[in-house]
């Protein structure tokens, strides 16, 4: 038994319709809907967990509680030897090392050595240090 196919006639005005303009709404669709995403996106971002983030007046500004005091904590760098790269921390680059005569009855002793990168602010530097602080307990 034959089998028969309909071609559509290509005069006809619809065929254009649906060949050309259909695809060139689809693009104009997809565009929108795009640039409606990038301005709720870029909206979201400005938002902070609970509302809009605002910055303080003076992020710089220190109190006497930020006010760090040396310890006896305190290693010279010249009894650190640093190993390897472990990665990075919250302010800067961890590394293994090892650190000589710190514990009495060991002559050395591995060590990670937390670093602050050299760009921070005296506010971050403060803040590096009193988390070091908070490692002694």
């Amino acid at each position: 038994e034959p089998t028969y196919f309909y071609v559509q006639d290509a005069s006809d005005p619809l065929y254009i319709v649906k060949i050309i303009i259909g695809p060139i709404i689809c693009v104009v669709l997809v565009l929108f809907m795009a640039v409606v995403g990038f301005f709720m996106f870029k909206k979201n971002q400005t938002q902070g967990p609970s509302g809009p983030i605002y910055a303080s007046s003076n992020p710089e500004y220190l109190s006497t509680n930020d006010v760090y005091e040396e310890d006896e904590w305190e290693v010279p760098r010249d009894k650190i030897a640093i190993l390897r790269e472990l990665g990075q921390g919250s302010f800067g680059m961890v590394y293994e090392g090892i650190a000589k005569d710190i514990v009495k009855g060991e002559g050395e002793t591995r060590v990670a050595v937390k670093t602050v990168n050299e760009s921070a602010s005296l506010r971050e530097r403060i803040e590096f240090l009193n988390e070091a602080s908070v490692m002694k307990a």
